[in-house]
């Protein structure tokens, strides 16, 4: 995205826009009577889905009838080789096994932490096989709110900092502002969201800046972690 087009009121709409969309999605979580923390937290993700989706269409509404963007100026675009797919596919492969056999089957079988809530217990190969189709319809939802995510780091955040910067401190500033904009300040939080912020960035330099690239790698990540190791409690906005 050609972020020297913009001027400073379009990066302060941006943000104005997406930590809107968050305080509503908090608010209403409040409003939510349900006594069953699973549904709860179940409404609660199908309202982030729906401010992700109303930040990204309003926001590419905006760029495309403003300044007559079009989808792959954006970092919307379809195209994606063979090889790239290959590659983002090993990258979530790893991270699923090493969740699956380090967290979820460990903790499954003497779990000692409360955060430890997965939608699936994996107990034997059956369950691993009967979770793996609503995981993938799971990665679909959740790749909406990655677009809204990766859209805001990569083609906001990391293109400001490396209209001033070389790419590698670009690259670092824009990760560790990542915690800022997902409003997660635990340090633990702050670490994980540095190291996705940098694998992020790199996927999506790497991809020729196509977001959707580093947004399938961070949607099947949310959903990994939801399915197997804290369930939709992991989303908070």
């Amino acid at each position: 995205m050609k972020i020297e087009k913009l001027n400073y009121k379009d990066i302060l709409i941006v943000f104005f826009l997406w930590y809107f969309m968050a305080s509503v999605i908090m608010m209403a979580k409040d409003f939510i009577f349900i006594n069953s923390p699973i549904l709860s937290d179940l409404f609660h993700y199908f309202f982030v889905l729906a401010g992700r989706f109303i930040f990204i269409a309003i926001i590419t509404f905006y760029f495309i009838s403003l300044y007559s963007y079009d989808f792959k100026e954006l970092g919307l675009s379809f195209k994606l080789s063979f090889n790239e797919f290959m590659k983002i596919i090993t990258l979530i492969s790893v991270l699923f096994f090493l969740l699956l056999f380090l967290v979820n089957i460990p903790l499954s079988y003497n779990s000692i932490s409360e955060n430890f809530r997965p939608l699936y217990k994996i107990y034997k190969v059956e369950d691993l096989i009967k979770s793996l189709i609503p995981l993938l319809i799971l990665i679909g939802s959740a790749l909406i709110i990655a677009i809204a995510e990766q859209f805001l780091l990569n083609c906001i955040t990391f293109e400001l900092f490396s209209y001033k910067f070389n790419n590698y401190i670009a690259l670092i500033l824009a990760s560790l502002f990542y915690s800022i904009i997902l409003l997660d300040f635990k340090p633990g939080a702050i670490l994980m969201n540095f190291l996705l912020g940098i694998i992020s960035i790199f996927l999506y330099i790497k991809s020729d800046k196509n977001i959707y690239i580093p947004s399938l790698f961070l949607a099947s990540y949310y959903a990994i972690y939801i399915f197997y190791v804290y369930g939709f409690s992991y989303i908070r906005f």
